[in-house]
């Protein structure tokens, strides 16, 4: 099985600023991700959408760069919006942080 190196590029809404992410999250991509959630965040004036439906594999490293980004995103008055591959919700629910990121549905 080839490795599918992450990719992240913005591809913004009318609503809210959005980056899109592509392959693998892991060890090697982990400063790309994290620079790439922050320029997001920053650029938001309230909500902030990561797209992860393309991601097929989510190390601990993701994990902790989006738990980082929800800090940093928390402290700008800005909400996270993540929309997770079934492979990341997957992962998200398995270490019980699923709760902790919104999606278009929730309040």
């Amino acid at each position: 099985m080839v490795e599918q190196p992450a990719s992240f590029w913005r591809s913004d809404r009318s609503e809210a600023p959005c980056l899109m992410a592509k392959g693998e999250i892991d060890l090697e991509c982990e400063n790309d991700f994290r620079d790439a959630l922050a320029d997001v965040i920053l650029d938001a004036e309230r909500p902030a959408v990561v797209d992860l439906t393309g991601v097929t594999f989510f190390g601990s490293p993701g994990v902790e760069a989006l738990i980082d980004s929800k800090v940093l995103a928390e402290d700008r008055g800005v909400r996270l919006i993540v929309e997770p591959s079934e492979l990341v919700r997957r992962v998200l629910e398995v270490i019980a942080l699923d709760e902790e990121f919104t999606s278009h549905g929730d309040s």
